[in-house]
Order: structure tokens, then C-alpha cells, then sequence
């Protein structure tokens, strides 16, 4: 999808409204998640495969949250999103940039292995990845470990 777009969300989209493009449907499903997920309460947002990052980007800029740890199994991709994020990569968005003064961190490990505190976290979101875990139920003991008793996942 990258290469077809330009862009850097790896999300089929949400066809709604005034979408027309690949990219402004990725836009809207990032902002009907993020408002499904009530980030607007959320002070620790866990976003798990989180590919580019693209959609923490698009969250940090909408919401007022606390930190975001962009979860990825493929080193390569945080790496490319941060330099997104710092506009080392051509027809990165000025906006992008913004990733550097905000609380988000990029973690290199598994879905599977959550590094994270039990109750620790208020959010966790797949919404570039949860397509790959097979099967689901593997995944949702440890987020149900990490989130706190009042988040969602």
C-alpha cells in the first residue's frame, strides 16, 4: 500500500464521507478508531503492530495523550517511521514531525510478548495488524494483562 499511496498507513480504509483515495479512508478509519477507543480519556495508548506509525502520529495529533508506544515486530518499520516522522523520507508530511515532541516511543518486539507491567495501560489498539495473529486468542491474554481495569482493548 506504501508504494501505491505514498503514504505510510498499511490499512484497507474506511469508505465513508468524502473519501475518494486510499489514503483519506485510511484517515477516516484512524479517526472512527481512535473515537471508538475514546482516546480522548486515554492517557496510555498501546498501539500493537503498529507498522510506520502513521496512526499514532494521526492520534497524537488529535488527542492529548500522555505516551504511545508504537509495538512492532519488524525493526525496520520503526526505524523508517521515525525518520517519516522526522522528514528524512521523501513526501513525509510536515505534520509528521510532530512526532518528535510528542510522547511517542517505538518498542521492537512481539504481540506475544508485551514487555509492558500488568494494568499498566488504558488503550491497546491493532489497527494495522490484527489481521497477522493467528490465531487472535493468542494475543488476548496478554493484552488483557497489560490494559488496566477500566481500558479498552
Amino acid at each position: 500500500m506504501q508504494v501505491a499511496t505514498g503514504a505510510s498507513m498499511l490499512n484497507f480504509g474506511y469508505w465513508h464521507g468524502d473519501a475518494n483515495n486510499l489514503v483519506d479512508a485510511q484517515t477516516n478509519l484512524c479517526t472512527l478508531v481512535g473515537k471508538l477507543a475514546d482516546l480522548g480519556s486515554s492517557k496510555i495508548l498501546i498501539d500493537v503492530g503498529s507498522g510506520y506509525g502513521a496512526p499514532a502520529l494521526q492520534w497524537s495529533d488529535e488527542y492529548k495523550l500522555g505516551n504511545i508506544l508504537c509495538v512492532n515486530i519488524n525493526s525496520q518499520q520503526l526505524v523508517n517511521g521515525f525518520k517519516i516522522a522526522s522528514g528524512k523520507i521523501e513526501n513525509a508530511r510536515v505534520s509528521d514531525a510532530r512526532c518528535l515532541r510528542t510522547h511517542i516511543t517505538c518498542i521492537n518486539s512481539s504481540s506475544l510478548c508485551l514487555p509492558f507491567a500488568t494494568g499498566t495501560v488504558d488503550r491497546i489498539i491493532a489497527l494495522e495488524s490484527a489481521q497477522h495473529f493467528k490465531p487472535l486468542t493468542c494475543l488476548l491474554p496478554r493484552v488483557t494483562e497489560s490494559c488496566n481495569p477500566k481500558g479498552y482493548w
